[in-house]
């Protein structure tokens, strides 16, 4: 594995941890985990570093609203609310599968939701299956971007790296 030096990430039960790519450290589970915070709202985004290809990818994001105020956040649904953008080992964007393009395409903006309250002190934990939203048929390297915005609030982890293997190594 190629190592650069980390930047502030929080860690998930404290697990002994190896420098990965920027901002996200992979630990001995194997594990991806990077964050971002602002105005004192935190994501937490997690993975396994390597899964194989076919299976479930799921990503484990954990909101947390670190601050003493309620915010406020238009919702549709848990893949609706993330902006997820997807890229191989050459940089170019991976295809959407049926149902990412749904959730990604043109008509995203149309449809019903609800404003919901995001009280202070709370946070909101979701799964989602990248294997829903994304084309991941190919085995290789890809780098993820996460986006959630609450109010005026906009959290965002890029450069998140996960590996997709035929077999799975020992």
């Amino acid at each position: 594995m190629n190592c650069r030096t980390a930047v502030i990430v929080l860690s998930i039960a404290g697990l002994v941890s190896l420098t990965a790519a920027a901002g996200e450290k992979v630990n001995k589970t194997k594990t991806v985990e990077k964050n971002a915070a602002l105005k004192n709202v935190v994501i937490l985004a997690s993975m396994q570093y390597e899964s194989i290809v076919g299976s479930a990818v799921p990503l484990k994001i954990k909101v947390q609203n670190e601050s003493k105020k309620n915010l406020n956040s238009w919702e549709k649904g848990k893949y609706w609310d993330y902006d997820l953008k997807l890229l191989d080992s050459k940089g170019r964007p991976v295809p959407l599968t049926q149902f990412g393009k749904v959730v990604y395409g043109g008509a995203r903006n149309f449809g019903s939701g609800q404003e919901k309250r995001f009280a202070a002190g709370k946070q909101v934990e979701e799964t989602l299956n990248l294997i829903r939203v994304f084309d991941l048929s190919m085995e290789g390297e890809y780098t993820l971007s996460i986006n959630r915005t609450f109010g005026e609030i906009d959290l965002k982890i890029e450069g998140m790296r996960f590996k997709l293997v035929e077999e799975p190594n020992q």
